[in-house]
């Protein structure tokens, strides 16, 4: 055998590996994509099935307190139910098996039953024909049935991305079986042609297998380090992606649980708390009129009542704010204006501390797309909290900066800070968890409704703050200065 014989199937040999190698690698990338855009739309189309579950609970607490008397509920109950239909059309919408559209119908038709007997309990009240008890008992078994539908719609889901993932897990052993076969034949006539593939390919696919079985397993936060500029570089950003964005829907996934849950509470807290209570109150205020004058301590205690009522029934009602979700309105907005209006306000609302009040505002701040209400509301609530902090003829200081960040992207820096005491160290990390305060009776509403508020208009919010020497609040929101049409297609991308 000649040696430009030999050269020849050296050259054969080599073109058959590099074929079967490369037909291997695009099967097995193609498949690993799809799986990826599969576990991706699972995971979303769950995330809705669960805010769907959440707003036909607020329409079921909103029926609740329509049948105690609340009449403004049937408004609120008209938008929300809007709401539940858009959302049932959105996942509707993104169906794709017979099974799956069969579930959405199911809960679906829960949500037009439930409008249907809560519209005919809203004619029935008006004709003076309406039985509350029955009425009750047809709700909670409403409740029932929606809770059962988006149970089995979740089981659903769970079994096809485990399917997902399972078939994703075979086609990274067949590929790492495939191409370590060809691979081991050709060892023979390559010898040191093939040890460099073996690096360049048996790795990346051993790190990509391993790192499936990670997400397999639950863990979002895994992530590939593979930094070539081919086909493997770019699955393993692909990869990341998925995996990041796996993380955030399990984290949106988990806040939308919580919402539910925090709506059943809310309802069950406005049907076991505030009705009693109204009753006492009116007995109260009867009670009161009924005293003679020099019964001023009588008088005080029952005004004492009255007015922790009063504050009892303003807490169920955030409570009820907090499980709906945000009415984002964005359009463009000063925030130095929004800032020294929200300060003027508070320094009014405490003009008895004798606080003063510093402002120092960036005038280069551009307008920024954002919802003026959300924003004004997060802002109130901090800036409140620095007045309620500081001490008697103590300072507020607000302070406003715009920040370039380092890869050219700018964003609104605002910081409130207050000479108080300063929060307790084991406090600093849970102040924007729902139901942690710092305060004496507080409701541990008001930063967490603030951090939801950020987070929605993709900035941040942390504190800092050292026992004794203060607080400063500092909070980021991005310069947007695209379309409302666009951030709006955006926002409904993201939430949908």
């Amino acid at each position: 055998m000649t040696i430009r014989t030999k050269f020849l199937l050296s050259y054969v040999a080599t073109m058959v590996v590099t074929f079967l190698i490369g037909s291997a690698s695009i099967w097995a990338i193609l498949l690993w994509r799809d799986a990826a855009e599969d576990l991706s739309a699972i995971y979303a189309q769950e995330a809705r099935a669960e805010r769907i579950r959440a707003e036909l609970f607020l329409l079921i607490a909103h029926s609740r307190e329509f049948l105690h008397g609340d009449t403004s509920q049937i408004t609120i109950f008209m938008e929300s139910k809007r709401e539940a239909k858009s959302l049932l059309d959105t996942l509707f919408a993104h169906t794709g098996q017979a099974t799956e559209r069969d579930h959405v119908i199911g809960l679906a038709e829960t949500h037009g039953e439930l409008v249907y007997i809560v519209e005919g309990l809203f004619e029935r009240r008006e004709a003076g024909r309406l039985n509350e008890t029955q009425a009750r008992e047809r709700l909670d078994e409403i409740a029932i049935e929606a809770t059962d539908d988006v149970i089995v719609l979740g089981h659903y889901y769970r079994q096809l991305r485990q399917s997902k993932i399972d078939a994703a897990n075979r086609v990274g052993s067949w590929a790492t079986a495939l191409i370590g076969g060809v691979a081991l034949a050709a060892l023979v006539a390559l010898g040191t042609a093939l040890a460099l593939m073996s690096r360049w390919l048996a790795q990346p696919i051993s790190e990509l297998s391993r790192a499936t079985e990670r997400i397999s397993a639950g863990d979002f936060q895994t992530e590939l380090k593979i930094e070539t500029h081919d086909e493997w570089g770019g699955l393993a950003s692909d990869i990341n992606r998925m995996s990041a964005s796996l993380k955030t829907l399990q984290d949106k996934l988990r806040e939308h649980e919580r919402l539910a849950a925090l709506g059943e509470v809310a309802a069950y807290a406005a049907h076991n708390i505030r009705n009693p209570l109204s009753g006492v109150r009116a007995a109260a205020q009867v009670a009161l009129g009924s005293l003679r004058e020099d019964q001023t301590e009588t008088r005080d205690s029952l005004n004492e009542m009255i007015q922790s009522i009063d504050r009892l029934d303003v807490w169920v009602k955030r409570m009820l704010g907090f499980a709906k979700p945000l009415d984002y309105r964005p359009e463009q907005m000063d925030i130095n204006q929004s800032l020294t209006y929200t300060l003027e306000l508070a320094r009014r609302s405490y003009a008895g501390k004798n606080i003063e009040t510093r402002l120092d505002l960036d005038r280069n701040i551009p307008n920024t797309l954002a919802d003026p209400a959300l924003i004004e509301q997060s802002f109130n609530a901090v800036i409140n909290n620095a007045f309620e902090a500081a001490p008697e003829s103590g300072f507020v200081k607000v302070e406003s900066e715009l920040r370039i960040g380092p890869d050219s992207a700018r964003e609104i820096v605002v910081r409130i800070s207050d000479n108080g005491e300063g929060v307790l160290p084991e406090l600093e990390g849970k102040l924007f968890k729902l139901f942690a305060s710092g305060k004496v009776g507080g409701a541990g509403l008001g930063l967490a409704q603030a951090k939801r508020i950020f987070d929605t208009h993709g900035g941040t919010i942390k504190i800092v703050s050292e026992r004794g020497a203060g607080c400063m609040v500092e909070a980021t929101l991005p310069v947007v200065r695209k379309s409302l049409e666009t951030l709006a297609d955006n926002t409904e991308n993201q939430t949908g």
